[in-house]
């Protein structure tokens, strides 16, 4: 759940919210803004402000940001191809920062979204690192299978559908079912069906 909130000097920040049991044993929003934390320096990663933890909730306190582009392009509205071409070159300089160091592994129109009111940059946000995996160095990993499923269906790879080792091709892969979604195409994954 996210929230509108206001910081201690007043500012406009979004505060996440997500119920924790002592069952889970690795906090998705401590996860996310270790991921975030990590990839800042890039104008299309929003900043942490904070993240804490109650005995029932985790929080992140983070840049207050726009809507998706899920919101903004549904109900029968669609980029034109100069449009979508613009929005491409963008949001793949934005991946191969993230591919640094990291796998973003949901990669969706609702979790890329626009700046807030105040902000005239043009800019696609790149959010919820949640699911995100980290790697030590740009060799890529041996194939396996029988992988837990990650991300959302509908924008996953065939390769995560499959069960393979998670690889940046599935960010790209993913990246160009959104960029084809926010276009009126369609493509094979709606048709795919996963066992989780």
């Amino acid at each position: 759940i996210v929230y509108l909130a206001r910081s201690p000097t007043g500012a406009l920040i979004a505060l996440k919210k997500q119920h924790v049991t002592r069952h889970v044993a690795n906090l998705m929003l401590r996860h996310e803004a270790c991921a975030m934390v990590l990839l800042k320096g890039h104008p299309s990663i929003p900043y942490v402000d904070a993240w804490g933890r109650s005995q029932y909730y985790e929080y992140l306190t983070m840049q207050l940001l726009g809507p998706t582009l899920a919101k903004s392009f549904g109900k029968g509205k669609r980029l034109d191809i100069p449009s979508a071409a613009r929005a491409a070159e963008q949001m793949l300089d934005v991946l191969s920062h993230i591919h640094g160091s990291i796998i973003h592994s949901d990669i969706k129109p609702g979790n890329i979204l626009f700046g807030a009111e105040n902000d005239s940059s043009g800019r696609f946000y790149f959010v919820d690192f949640g699911f995100a995996s980290y790697y030590r160095d740009l060799v890529h990993l041996p194939m396996e299978t029988d992988r837990k499923f990650m991300g959302t269906s509908y924008y996953a790879s065939l390769n995560v559908h499959r069960r393979h080792t998670l690889a940046r091709r599935d960010d790209m892969e993913s990246l160009a079912y959104t960029l084809l979604d926010l276009e009126g195409a369609r493509f094979p994954q709606r048709q795919y069906v996963t066992w989780a």
